[in-house]
This record gives C-alpha cells, structure tokens and sequence, in this order.
C-alpha cells in the first residue's frame, strides 16, 4: 500500500510503471481520468484512484513484480515515487496421490508414493497416514520438496490410508 498527502487542491498527475529489465508504462492520469490507450493486457483491469492506489482486477501471474508510482502536483513542485512488490499466488489445486507399485513384500521392499497437483504457487506438501500426519519414523523419507514418501522395510502396520495435503 502506498499512500501520499498534500496540501494543495490541484488535481495530481499519476504515473505507474511495471519495472522489469525495460520500465513497462501501465498507466497515467489526471486525477483518475485515464490519459492515452492501456496496454491491450491491462484492459479493462485498471482503476486508479484519487490518493494514487492502483487496482489491477483479475490478477494474474504476468503482473507479479515491482511496481513504481509517480505522483505530481504541478510542474513547479517534485515529484514524489515510490515503489512496491506485487506477488500474485495461485490457489493449489487438489493434490494427487500415485502409489508406485501394487503389491509389496513386507520387510524386504520399500514403497513410494508420489503426490502432485496441477495448478497453483509455493505448495506446501503434508503428509497424513490415516488422517493423521506422518508420525517420526527413520523408515520414513521425504524427498527435499516434500512430494515423494517412501516407506522402506514395510511392515503390515504400515497397512493405512496415505494422504497429502498441499496449501
């Protein structure tokens, strides 16, 4: 959130700008009067307020990144910026989970099971063994983004539900 303040009554000039490698103009105005065309991407998605608030409708991964305002008063005075991170998260979809063999000899073999989903940012994997999380076993291994479960040297109480959650 950026805010600013003044004093005077004038009408103030409002620019925003995507910063990527090349500076991407979003939009400026006058006031809230939208001046010249919008990117065809911004569309219909930009309302720019009176206090210099830009709000972008239906997000969307492309508009993840820094942001510059530029507000003017009149031609005499500074101008003021500032700039702002913008991180767009999508929702996880309902997670997958894929056993990788069928049958399995107890002590002698391992298991893997593998969770995915399709859509969504930084998941955050669980794992559950009968509803409840996976309790402190060495027998079992979690690989470094905690999508795969292997269970090694299985035994018949490892015979349960196994689930994963991902938020």
């Amino acid at each position: 959130s950026i805010q600013y303040t003044t004093s005077s009554s004038e009408t103030p000039v409002i620019q925003w700008q995507l910063k990527r490698d090349k500076p991407i103009p979003l939009v400026q105005s006058y006031g809230t009067r939208i001046l010249g065309k919008l990117r065809p991407e911004y569309k219909g998605r930009i309302v720019i307020f009176r206090n210099g608030s830009l709000l972008i409708h239906n997000l969307q991964p492309t508009d993840e990144g820094m942001y510059e305002v530029e507000i003017a008063i009149t031609d005499d005075a500074p101008t003021a910026a500032q700039t702002l991170n913008l991180t767009v998260d999508i929702p996880v979809s309902k997670p997958v989970v894929v056993l990788s063999s069928s049958t399995v000899l107890e002590l002698s073999e391992y298991v893997t099971l593998n969770c995915s989903h399709e859509n969504g940012t930084k998941p955050i994997y669980t794992w559950l063994k009968g509803g409840n999380p996976l309790e402190s076993d060495e027998r079992f291994s979690l690989s470094s983004d905690q999508k795969t479960l292997t269970i090694s040297h299985v035994r018949v109480t490892d015979d349960d539900i196994y689930s994963c959650t991902v938020e």
